[in-house]
């Protein structure tokens, strides 16, 4: 990854692409947090490891090349 090339390094809660893939133009990523935390998520609208992880999936649609 491009990131960590440059030094970019992401702790365990921030590993959260698990599964990336296109299909007829589309991009879809599966994407999930550590299972400790999970009980913190309810205190998101929406988390922001869980948001970084979806936008790693621009990383598949080529829109980051």
């Amino acid at each position: 990854m491009r990131a960590a090339e440059n030094g970019l390094e992401y702790g365990p809660v921030f590993q959260g692409l698990r599964r990336a893939w296109r299909r007829d133009g589309e991009v879809f990523a599966e994407v999930g947090l550590p299972e400790g935390e999970r009980e913190r998520a309810g205190q998101f609208g929406l988390h922001p490891a869980l948001f970084d992880a979806a936008l790693h999936a621009l990383g598949v649609s080529g829109a980051l090349a």
